[in-house]
């Protein structure tokens, strides 16, 4: 309980350094004539020290505050680099994996180039491709809902479009109709 109030009140003391840092490092170096006209002589010839003391621990703490964020960006960078590492590396092998109903449900987004499709919620495809983290489910009602592509995902798709559909079944429109008696046949609503 007590921790809780000290990270909260250090996270708001971070979050705000740097006003403290200006406000002192002013006070500290304005020359006497601008520090008179604005009143502020005798706070500044009686309280030097601790003008001094919070300078440098708000300088601490902006530059650690700072630091952090750095650091959590570098490995949110690093994690999403490994993450789409993973997923070149491993792609075919993935592919292969996938049912025949699970491909056919990506080469129909493919082939119509849609990130979405509205199905039933309990449909076993559907709900295979969500666990394989491929699908998210979108809002909609009990019945029906969105199934939408992750963006990631679908931008290595997109880009391993061969994987999947040739340049012949692209051109060919009876595929095109083939993928649309599928997705018709897993009841859509």
């Amino acid at each position: 309980m007590i921790g809780d109030v000290v990270i909260r009140i250090l996270e708001f003391a971070a979050k705000y350094a740097w006003a403290s840092f200006v406000l002192s490092l002013l006070v500290i170096v304005l020359p006497n004539s601008a520090i008179t006209k604005m009143g502020l002589n005798e706070i500044r010839s009686q309280h030097l020290g601790i003008w001094w003391i919070v300078l440098i621990f708000s300088a601490s703490l902006w530059i650690a505050s700072f630091s952090q964020k750095i650091v959590k960006n570098i490995i949110q960078i690093l994690k999403d680099y490994r993450k789409a590492a993973f997923w070149h590396k491993h792609l075919a092998e993935f592919i292969e994996s996938l049912s025949t109903p699970e491909k056919n449900w990506i080469r129909y987004c493919l082939y119509f180039n849609a990130q979405t499709v509205p199905c039933y919620r309990h449909n076993p495809v559907a709900q295979s491709l969500v666990n394989k983290d491929i699908l998210v489910e979108g809002s909609g009602h009990v019945m029906s809902l969105p199934f939408h592509i992750k963006s990631k995902v679908w931008d290595i798709l997109k880009r391993r479009i061969h994987y999947f559909i040739s340049e012949e079944e692209l051109a060919d429109q009876r595929v095109g109709k083939q993928l649309e008696d599928f997705i018709a046949s897993l009841g859509r609503p």
